[in-house]
């Protein structure tokens, strides 16, 4: 038996770590917010700071692969790093410290793992678009599921991006609020002429604004990811949840059941790129999947494996 893989996805809001046998069934998944990409949208630049927590987050994921067994992982950087300046400091240190490589991936490849690892649970029914909604940026991609999306494409708006760029008020303006959401509109309408995708496609949304709003619609006092998986979002309770959101300060927003604590400053920008992402597409509903770009990077070590080298040694 092969010994367990890792797979780590380095974004511009939260570190994610997950471990699989080699059969892909799941030993580990953890999820921990770093704001890596604090400040870059302004700077150009990582913080000290941000790199610190980044790293101190990467330490304790080392240490669980290790207790794991773990000898293969494949980690990812994505837009906070590609936009900084100064990412090669970051990812030598991370590199140092986990012992392997930290790749510096595009916005394609992000769009393109996202979709591998999102679609693998869904079967048959035309084609899927894939939204992986992050903290710097927003992957699509259209194709069927279980196989290579046809076509895939990578925005700059994300929850992190757009609360800097600017919701500056708390609770935000209107000018605030209409400003986000011309640029998201805008920059949508290009992105999906380009997906060009099936009237009859089905949208699956993934990651952390996705999965939160799916859980204060459920109202979970306590995550539970089994409830959130395939859960619906319809573009009904995301502008419901928007206005909600949109007229409440942090301390109001912080007492919503499925907000964890370290998303409350970006949800804002998180729900606007959301309700865009539906309006684009002109789709009424979104289906929730946990399964993201770390099911598509762990996938990817797996087959590599099948092929005979696996993508890095840990």
């Amino acid at each position: 038996m092969s010994a367990p893989i890792g797979a780590l996805d380095l974004g511009t809001n939260s570190f994610r770590l997950l471990v699989v046998d080699d059969h892909g069934g799941e030993l580990c998944r953890r999820a921990t917010i770093t704001r890596l990409g604090e400040g870059v949208d302004r700077t150009g630049r990582l913080s000290e700071e941000a790199i610190a927590r980044g790293l101190a987050v990467l330490s304790s994921y080392a240490s669980c692969m290790a207790e794991l067994g773990v000898r293969s992982a494949r980690a990812a950087a994505t837009s906070a790093a590609r936009d900084a300046s100064n990412r090669e400091e970051f990812l030598g240190r991370a590199q140092e410290l986990l012992g392997f490589p930290v790749e510096l991936i595009g916005g394609k490849e992000e769009a393109r793992l996202s979709f591998l690892g999102a679609t693998s649970w869904l079967r048959g029914g035309g084609e899927v678009v894939v939204a992986d909604v992050g903290g710097g940026s927003t992957e699509l991609a259209v194709g069927e599921p279980g196989g290579r999306p046809r076509a895939v494409v990578s925005v700059p708006v994300g929850c992190v991006r757009l609360t800097e760029r600017y919701l500056a008020h708390d609770p935000p303006l209107a000018s605030e609020f209409e400003a986000a959401e011309r640029e998201v509109a805008v920059t949508l309408a290009e992105a999906v002429a380009q997906l060009q995708p099936s009237p009859e496609a089905r949208l699956v949304g993934v990651a952390g604004t996705v999965t939160s709003l799916a859980a204060m619609e459920l109202g979970l006092v306590s995550y539970d990811p089994d409830l959130v998986h395939a859960s619906r979002l319809s573009v009904e309770a995301i502008r419901r949840w928007r206005e909600v959101l949109f007229g409440e300060d942090a301390e109001s927003r912080a007492k919503h059941p499925g907000l964890e604590p370290g998303r409350v400053s970006t949800i804002l920008g998180g729900v606007v790129v959301v309700e865009g992402v539906l309006k684009a597409l002109r789709i009424a509903t979104m289906i929730v999947s946990e399964k993201d770009i770390l099911d598509g990077l762990a996938m990817s070590v797996l087959e590599a494996q099948r092929e005979g080298g696996a993508n890095t040694n840990a």
